[in-house]
């Protein structure tokens, strides 16, 4: 694979026309502040919440990239999983900024790279930046449904 190639993968995820038909711009914009931080069930985090989560492991791959290789996130820390209230302080549309910021920057970074970059290993266990970038995508793409059935959860307790 090329990193355009993943560019492209990255873009049509967030606001392209991939075959699922669904982008992370498309369902977040779908939601209001409110249904954004409801959760349907108390153990079931929110959209807001995923989101951050989701934001927080593309920020991994931005600071690997800025070179920041030690740069990591603690598993369920609340820099991972931002609690509920933290958000709501920030806002809604805050937090949708945070993703096209983010968005925005991770192009940035990657557009400067040469398909070279691909092949180096950014940890001591030898993950190259291809394996980081195929995982966010692929984390992208499975919390993208989690938003979904959030948001059918939500709609099924209104009926």
């Amino acid at each position: 694979m090329t990193v355009a190639y993943y560019i492209s993968q990255l873009e049509s995820l967030f606001h392209g026309q991939p075959w699922l038909d669904e982008t992370l711009l498309k369902k977040t914009a779908s939601l209001t502040s409110e249904q954004a931080f409801q959760r349907p069930y108390p153990p079931v985090h929110s959209a807001a919440e995923i989101l951050a989560h989701l934001i927080a492991w593309r920020q991994v791959l931005i600071k690997r990239l800025e070179g920041n290789y030690a740069y990591q996130i603690q598993m369920q820390s609340t820099q991972d999983w931002p609690s509920l209230e933290q958000l709501q302080a920030l806002g809604w549309d805050a937090l949708q900024q945070q993703l096209i910021s983010n968005q925005t920057r991770l192009i940035e970074l990657l557009s400067q790279q040469s398909d070279e970059v691909l092949a180096i290993p950014y940890n001591d266990q030898g993950h190259t930046f291809e394996y980081l970038i195929n995982g966010i995508i692929q984390h992208d793409l499975y919390h993208l449904g989690q938003i979904g059935l959030v948001i059918s959860m939500l709609h099924s307790r209104r009926q």
